[in-house]
């Protein structure tokens, strides 16, 4: 980058401290003479411009008086150096910036004390204090600075000696340092100048003072700038620091900005992980629920119980099988039809108690409600906890209570007096006539008695029954009935458990698909963001790139 590229750089970053820094390098590095500086410094009322314009050589050149006369800067040319007096720094704010920015320049000190005020002044140390800061080193200040005690003529001889003493071990009592002075008195140096009194003009010390600076200036050019080359280098080095602190900024930026995209990448794999869980569970329920059927309950055969057999009471085989019949049918197929319709109604009512909904854990449709909730629980507890970390993500509430419940069967499931004449159950009881059963089912036995004596002859033949395979028959086509009336109530109670599924399926699909949606919306979200973020971060690393090559450059300067 050259110095040109570097002033845009400097430039964007809109930093006071940073462009006051290069403005005061640009004007060390290109407007600053090359020659060296000697830059008088004082208080008001010093005797600096009546100094300089001793050492110049001319009474007038430099404005001086009784009152603040030099209010800019002004140079001459001293031999191979530039000479400049300035403003003194206790008369106001404008006065003090303009001699500052010659002391920022200046190879060379020249610090003017009236010899009238005795010792430094207060505000005279505090003074040079602030000039060893506009040299890169005090080393370096205290190497170039030369004191000059003015005014000599108004102090009685016998006490320059010791004012010139007094002020040197002030400073080496303050500073530490031993320093280059001259005692002059400026008037007297002119004066002898123009009225040719070489006298007067030697006894002002300002010859000596004059010959102390050339031989310095001299020794400055054969050090090539170096003082330059030190200020500049110190600019550059404070411009890096500043830079370094911008350096530093941006690299917390890029940081900051960095871990905000890896927690959101954490988050879109925690929501991906999060969507398997809920198609893991619903897939699960949904397996479950096709796997679980309604009950089908078990037929007991129907007995009618009693007797079915008589003993020999009856005269001849017609006459019992005629005692037969008439006790099959009093005795069992009249009861029949009650035993049948007993059985069919403790069925039905069995179902009544499966259909309907009850908190009981046998209870069908509970437990299709409870494995519902439970599975909804199971997985918006695991949502919580993979998603919890990352605030401010929070699952809205979703409930969980499953607001469907089974219908209630059909009316004739419900009311089971009427059934036999309700002519969707006619077929349910295949019961044959009573003749049928007793065909070939009714065994008759007889036995013999005799009479009394030694011969004893026959008296009667004596007959019984027993229609045990009737019964029999009977029962077992009541019971094939009670079977058919099962199938047709399960079929009837399936058909409305079915439907009581399907509706907590779709009420639990919704609300699948509802933490899904939320899912969705915050993937989305943290997609959004991760994209801006990783605009941000490009942007931060570019400026920060840039940051580090402007950084380079200017240390290259």
């Amino acid at each position: 980058m050259n110095a040109t590229q570097i002033e845009q750089a400097i430039a964007a970053f809109q930093d006071k401290e940073l462009n006051t820094l290069w403005a005061e390098w640009k004007e060390m590095a290109f407007e600053h003479s090359n020659r060296p500086m000697i830059v008088l410094a004082g208080m008001v009322k010093s005797g600096k411009s009546t100094l300089a314009n001793a050492i110049y050589g001319k009474r007038d050149h430099f404005a001086s008086g009784v009152v603040r006369t030099t209010v800019k800067n002004e140079q001459v040319e001293f031999g191979n150096a530039i000479l400049v007096d300035t403003p003194g720094v206790n008369a106001n704010d404008e006065d003090t910036q303009e001699a500052e920015n010659a002391y920022k320049h200046a190879d060379m000190i020249l610090f003017v004390h009236n010899l009238v005020d005795g010792e430094l002044l207060r505000q005279e140390v505090e003074f040079i204090q602030k000039l060893e800061t506009y040299f890169p080193e005090k080393d370096g200040f205290w190497q170039r600075v030369v004191f000059a005690f003015s005014n000599a003529s108004q102090v009685d001889k016998e006490k320059l000696p010791v004012v010139h003493a007094m002020i040197q071990k002030q400073i080496v009592g303050l500073f530490g340092r031993e320093i280059v002075s001259f005692t002059v008195d400026s008037l007297s140096f002119l004066k002898g100048q123009e009225e040719n009194k070489q006298l007067l003009v030697q006894s002002s010390q300002v010859p000596n003072l004059v010959a102390y600076l050339r031989t310095a200036v001299e020794r400055g050019m054969e050090q090539g700038g170096e003082l330059t080359r030190e200020r500049t280098a110190g600019k550059q080095e404070q411009m890096a620091e500043r830079l370094q602190m911008f350096i530093l900024k941006d690299e917390e930026k890029v940081e900051a900005v960095c871990s905000e995209l890896n927690t959101l990448q954490e988050r879109l794999q925690a929501l991906e992980s999060a969507k398997q869980i809920i198609n893991g569970k619903k897939d699960e329920f949904s397996k479950w629920l096709a796997n679980y059927a309604f009950p089908k309950l078990e037929v007991e055969r129907v007995y009618l119980g009693g007797d079915y057999s008589s003993g020999y009471s009856y005269g001849s085989e017609y006459q019992a099988e005629s005692a037969a019949e008439k006790h099959f049918i009093s005795r069992f197929y009249e009861q029949a039809m009650p035993a049948f319709c007993q059985q069919r109604n403790r069925l039905c009512g069995q179902y009544q108690e499966l259909i309907a909904y009850r908190t009981n854990a046998n209870n069908p449709s509970y437990r299709v409600i409870a494995q519902a909730e439970e599975s909804l629980n199971q997985t918006r507890e695991r949502l919580t906890a993979i998603l919890a970390q990352f605030e401010p993500f929070r699952l809205d509430d979703v409930a969980i209570d499953i607001k469907a419940r089974p219908g209630e069967p059909d009316r004739w499931l419900m009311k089971t007096g009427p059934y036999l004449n309700d002519g969707r159950t006619g077929a349910f009881y295949e019961v044959d006539s009573s003749s049928w059963y007793l065909k070939a089912n009714v065994d008759t036995d007889y036995m013999t008695t005799y009479k009394r004596g030694l011969f004893g002859e026959k008296e009667v033949e004596i007959y019984n029954y027993t229609f045990r395979d009737a019964v029999r028959d009977l029962e077992s086509d009541l019971t094939s009935s009670l079977k058919a009336v099962n199938h047709e109530v399960y079929s009837e109670c399936r058909n409305v458990f079915s439907q009581f599924c399907r509706e907590v399926d779709k009420e639990v699909t919704a609300k699948w698909a509802e933490l899904n949606n939320q899912l969705e919306r915050n993937r989305a979200a943290s997609e959004s963001a991760s994209i801006r973020l990783q605009k941000q971060a490009e942007t931060q690393l570019k400026h920060l790139e840039e940051t580090r090559l402007l950084q380079a450059a200017v240390l290259k300067l």
